[in-house]
């Protein structure tokens, strides 16, 4: 409930008009700007920063990471009914963290799934409340270390 009530709905807007526009620039580099003239590059991103968040109710990641100088980040594989899935995440990675120019993000989130290798394999779910985790998709390990080389290369 404290993070509902942190800012009224009002601020809310007024900083959001004030972030999307610093983020969409992000991404734009010199050669960039000429073939973005109708802005559609910048729509782009601003649609990818619905994917990239910070998972809710995730507090000993939150307290592992903060304590270590890091913030926990992921990407949602869809809207509403889909978490963060170690395969999707990994494949998308590069297009809506790396692309972007939202290096910092991508660390996190790489950091943060690496955190979770058990057996050479990322978790396809992540852990919850007494649920333990589900491992069962042997590609995500393989896109996980593709989007560590592009994280590298890009970097």
């Amino acid at each position: 409930m404290e993070v509902i009530e942190a800012m009224a709905p009002a601020q809310i807007f007024d900083a959001e008009r004030l972030r999307a526009p610093s983020s969409s620039r992000s991404c734009h580099r010199k050669e960039d700007e000429r073939k973005d003239e109708d802005g559609s590059l910048g729509e782009l991103v601003l649609a990818a920063d619905q994917f990239v968040i910070t998972p809710a109710g995730r507090v000993r990641d939150a307290t592992r990471a903060r304590a270590a100088g890091d913030e926990v980040r992921t990407i949602v594989a869809g809207y509403h009914w889909f978490t963060d899935w170690g395969r999707d995440t990994m494949i998308s990675l590069e297009g809506l963290t790396l692309t972007a120019g939202r290096w910092n993000e991508a660390g996190y989130i790489l950091r943060t799934f690496g955190h979770y290798v058990k057996d050479g394999l990322l978790p396809n779910l992540f852990p919850e409340g007494n649920n333990a985790g589900l491992y069962h998709t042997a590609d995500a390990t393989l896109w996980f270390f593709h989007a560590i080389d592009r994280y590298l290369i890009r970097r």
